[in-house]
């Protein structure tokens, strides 16, 4: 039996998933889910808005999907997969489990054996609905990633996003109100030390785990997508050569920076997810104005070891060339 092919957007967030994502949805035998790891949660028990524009409940794929998968929409399945996920290991312990292998381990591997069942059969019902050979999935957390790593029927391929950590910080400060939820709320946020953790936390642990489950990985940064979009689908589509070579005629774009996107299926995300039509990728700045010196200066300084190793905070003498180029 062929494994699925999973194409795994990893990275901490604001930083330039969803587009992303939903470019490679528009591409033949390739279905977008966007961030799936919440679908129990957001898709099931608060049924907010599918990307296509209706209810989960009421939207014919997810209904399709779950129906022949596991005998229609179930809530009481939901609750128990968000049970079953808060027991299995985070980030601190997976780092553990690295570092020391053979120590003693607190997780609940019955339910650890259950959760990633579910998944399983999850990822079938999804890859046997219609003609997807490719499913992307934008839900970016390592840990999830480690988790999808335990299931034998997933062929993985990992596109490690990273974005300026200023700018993914002054984006988490933002009150960033839903209308895609299943009730009214607004977008988490986070203090500037909790975005700047988990900023390193999160891109640290992503090519360490992509090593780790054995699956290729190339890394992308926001600042050259947005400048050369029609260039990074192209390193990004190298991943699934395999799979099947998709032709220039059959990509989105429409201009050098614009995109043609019809409605996608993604269960959650950024509420970006719903745009349609055309879709000009530019370059989100306003960081770069509206970040004040202390918070840049804290930033920097939490960072600074990682973020200067994926090409960030260049030596001054290189700052203007490196601006010119997207900031890497």
């Amino acid at each position: 039996m062929a494994r699925i092919v999973v194409l795994f957007i990893a990275g901490w967030g604001r930083s330039g998933s969803t587009i992303l994502g939903n470019i490679l949805g528009q591409l033949p035998g390739v279905f977008h889910v966007g961030e799936l790891c919440h679908v129990w949660r957001r898709g099931i028990v608060e049924n907010a808005l599918c990307g296509c524009g209706v209810r989960l409940s009421d939207c014919p794929e997810w209904r399709g999907i779950f129906g022949k998968t596991f005998g229609g929409i179930d809530l009481t399945l939901a609750h128990r997969m968000i049970e079953l996920r808060a027991k299995m290991p985070m980030h601190k312990e997976i780092l553990l489990q690295m570092l020391a292998p053979y120590a003693s381990s607190k997780v609940d591997r019955t339910a650890q054996a259950q959760y990633v069942e579910t998944l399983a059969r999850l990822y079938s019902g999804i890859a046997n609905a219609g003609a997807n050979r490719i499913i992307v999935d934008s839900s970016k957390i390592p840990a999830y990633l480690h988790a999808l790593g335990g299931i034998p029927e997933l062929d993985l391929r990992v596109v490690h996003l990273v974005r300026d950590p200023r700018a993914t910080t002054y984006s988490w400060l933002r009150r960033i109100d839903r209308t895609d939820g299943g009730s009214k709320l607004a977008m988490e946020r986070f203090p500037v030390w909790g975005s700047s953790g988990r900023w390193v936390t999160w891109n640290a642990m992503v090519p360490a785990i992509a090593k780790q489950i054995g699956a290729p990985m190339i890394r992308v940064h926001y600042e050259s997508f947005v400048v050369k979009p029609r260039e990074t689908l192209e390193e990004i589509l190298t991943l699934v050569d395999d799979v099947g070579r998709i032709s220039n005629d059959e990509r989105p774009f429409v201009g050098p920076n614009e995109v043609e996107l019809n409605p996608t299926h993604t269960v959650w995300g950024n509420p970006s997810r719903q745009r349609t039509g055309r879709v000009r990728i530019e370059a989100d700045m306003e960081w770069s104005t509206a970040l004040g010196t202390w918070h840049r200066a804290l930033v920097s300084g939490l960072t600074y070891p990682l973020a200067r190793k994926y090409g960030y905070f260049p030596p001054r003498r290189a700052h203007r060339r490196a601006r010119d180029t997207g900031g890497i």
